[in-house]
């Protein structure tokens, strides 16, 4: 097997493995419970009352449709780590090709990002680290523009991850206004 596909399955393991440990001492369940009430064909703001945007709370709705019922807590808890990984992997890659960056050891940079990622942010969904994804998304997608010249193709989905963004935290909504000059620009 190829050394890089055994570095890859070794850290997806890992990410498996801690999935199943520690304790969570945030307040990381009300996503859970929230997206919960949606699958049983609740609404936000209608049937109960939520702090923020929605998006989170329907994104993960959906996912834990798809996931069978026994043990989904770990499911969650795994997908939410596995996004964390994808996001630094957009991120590295976002930076490598927007600003000719070359990264010696890319994977130790991805398995970095998942590390901080999990210390700063609940192990369970959470508003701040989806916008950050989309954001992720986002920023990946624009920095395609500069090497694929496919801008009409780009531009939508920058502004669809965009919106989905301010969707997710109140904060976030200033990153579909930067991401608007940065485009026009």
């Amino acid at each position: 097997m190829d050394f890089r596909k055994v570095k890859l399955l070794l850290l997806f393991a890992s990410v498996i493995f801690w999935a199943t440990q520690g304790l969570d001492l945030w307040d990381s369940g009300y996503i859970v419970g929230y997206s919960w009430r949606i699958v049983q064909g609740e609404l936000p703001y209608r049937d109960f009352y939520y702090k923020g945007p929605p998006a989170t709370l329907f994104l993960w709705a959906w996912i834990m449709q798809s996931l069978p019922l026994v043990g989904q807590f770990l499911y969650l808890k795994i997908i939410n780590w596995l996004f964390f990984l994808f996001q630094s992997f957009l991120w590295m890659k976002g930076i490598q090709r927007g600003l000719d960056w070359k990264v010696p050891y890319p994977a130790m940079t991805y398995l970095l990002g998942l590390i901080f990622s999990v210390q700063f942010f609940p192990m369970y969904p959470w508003p701040t680290s989806d916008g950050l994804l989309y954001t992720a998304i986002a920023f990946y997608l624009w920095t395609m523009c500069f090497k694929k010249y496919r801008i009409n193709f780009y531009i939508p989905w920058i502004g669809f991850f965009t919106i989905i963004v301010a969707l997710t935290n109140q904060s976030f909504y200033c990153i579909l206004f930067v991401f608007i000059i940065i485009t026009a620009l």
